[in-house]
């Protein structure tokens, strides 16, 4: 890798704040909405911009997110991410009554000290990294990254997690290949899950069934 440039720029652009901001709850609000494609939209909504405006919308994001799925969970009683899927098995989620519970507190509080925490200590370590990482065989680095990744997946799902994790590799650059968004990956998870809000709705079962009928 070229030697990076490790002198500061003129600070963080507001708008791309709050583009990402709005863009992340987003997630907390829509289901099968990810921060990818939270990030997405605000860039698309920002228009030109360049590698420092993507990254400050994207850490804006996926910042937001934790805070909007943290405050969904405890009302709604609805899990928007892993994080909050995490949470829902480590304690009991009290019915929202009005007030606001120890628990959400809590985490609350945790989220927050590890958000300023993390941000000193990536400008510090970042700089670290940055001023050496040209001396380092990036190539070993991504050979690494991915023998650790293979093994994680077939320590946690085994031959068949094995197997999607090299069909998503492959769709993945298939993605780089044709230039294509890899958030359009997303459909996965939204379109299922619009086709059972759809059908198990009770509104809608009622017009399918009044059509049968009719026919």
């Amino acid at each position: 890798m070229p030697e990076q440039d490790l002198e500061e720029g003129d600070g963080i652009d507001k708008k791309d704040v709050i583009s990402g901001t709005a863009s992340g709850s987003l997630v907390a609000i829509l289901p099968g909405v990810s921060s990818a494609i939270a990030t997405t939209l605000a860039l698309e909504a920002r228009g030109e911009g360049n590698e420092e405006n993507a990254i400050s919308i994207l850490s804006a994001a996926n910042t937001a997110t934790n805070f909007f799925v943290l405050a969904i969970l405890f009302i709604l009683l609805k899990a928007r991410s892993g994080f909050a899927i995490a949470i829902q098995h480590l304690m009991n989620i009290p019915i929202w009554e009005g007030s606001i519970s120890k628990e959400y507190l809590l985490i609350l509080s945790s989220i927050l000290i590890a958000s300023i925490t993390s941000f000193y200590l990536t400008k510090y370590i970042g700089k670290i990294i940055a001023k050496n990482i040209s001396k380092i065989d990036y190539s070993r680095i991504l050979i690494a990254s991915l023998v650790i990744l293979i093994a994680m997946v077939i320590i946690f799902s085994g031959l068949i997690g094995l197997a999607i994790f090299m069909v998503a590799t492959l769709i993945g650059i298939s993605c780089l290949k044709m230039n294509v968004r890899r958030s359009n990956l997303m459909a996965v998870l939204i379109v299922p899950l619009i086709l059972i809000y759809i059908f198990h709705s009770p509104n809608i079962l009622f017009i399918i069934q009044s059509a049968l009928n009719g026919i």
